[in-house]
This record gives C-alpha cells, sequence and structure tokens, in this order.
C-alpha cells in the first residue's frame, strides 16, 4: 500500500512540476522508492511460490509477456500525449498507479479471505505425501 501510493504521489509531483527538472527529479526518487516497496516484488514472490513448481516459468512468463504487450501499446501513443497534454498525462498516470493500488489491495484481500498466500500448496505431489 505504501508503495502504491508512493507511485500516486510521484506522479502529482510530476503533474504539478511544470517543467521544473528538480522537481522531475524529486519525482522518479519517489516513484523509485514506490516500486520498491510495491507491485514488483510482490508480482515477482507471488508467480514464484504461489504456483506449483511445473507452471510456475511458464505462467510468469506469460504474464511477463501480457504485461510489455499492453504497456507497448501505451507507449505508442504516449509521445503524442506528451506533446498534446503533457500534464494531462500525468494525471493519467496519477490514475493508473491509483487504480493499481486499488486492484491490489483488492487481490490480496481476496487471496487472503480464501487461506492462499506463498508457499502454501505450491509442492509436488511426492513432497505433500511424505509430510502425510
Amino acid at each position: 500500500v505504501i508503495g502504491g501510493l508512493l507511485q500516486a504521489v510521484s506522479m502529482m509531483i510530476a503533474g504539478v512540476g511544470n517543467g521544473v527538472l528538480l522537481i522531475y527529479v524529486l519525482a522518479i526518487a519517489v516513484f523509485n522508492v514506490g516500486s520498491n516497496l510495491s507491485g514488483e516484488a510482490n508480482y515477482k514472490v507471488w508467480t514464484q511460490e504461489s504456483l506449483p513448481i511445473n507452471v510456475r516459468a511458464s505462467v510468469q512468463g506469460f504474464t511477463y509477456a501480457v504485461g510489455r504487450f499492453v504497456f507497448g501499446l501505451f507507449a505508442l501513443v504516449t509521445p503524442t500525449l506528451l506533446a498534446t497534454n503533457r500534464d494531462g498525462l500525468l494525471w493519467l498516470l496519477v490514475a493508473f498507479a491509483l487504480a493499481a493500488l486499488v486492484v491490489g489491495v483488492a487481490t490480496f484481500r481476496f487471496l487472503n479471505a480464501r487461506g492462499l498466500r506463498p508457499g502454501r500448496g505450491t509442492e509436488e505431489p511426492a513432497v505433500i505425501a511424505e509430510r502425510s
């Protein structure tokens, strides 16, 4: 949650930066701190530890590919958005960061309500049988 909020705040800082380089540098620094505290680290743990060993790499590769494809498409329109309405683009990124935060919190609540946690139930059948 803290990381997601920092990412949204960083885009807000950039949104009010009005072309001042020092403010943009501050926004990037805040974003990088938020990035380390939020999505990517959690994503890597959950995809590695929440799936059976025999499908981990395939699922992680698929999710990487989908993410890169979606953001690649957004990168096609970003220069146009930046040239026509820089502030609008930055506030759109604030909205995306807040939406990602909401989805992340909802996902964690959904998984926790069902007792799904990283590393639980992902062992190979032979390992489970040995424990019984």
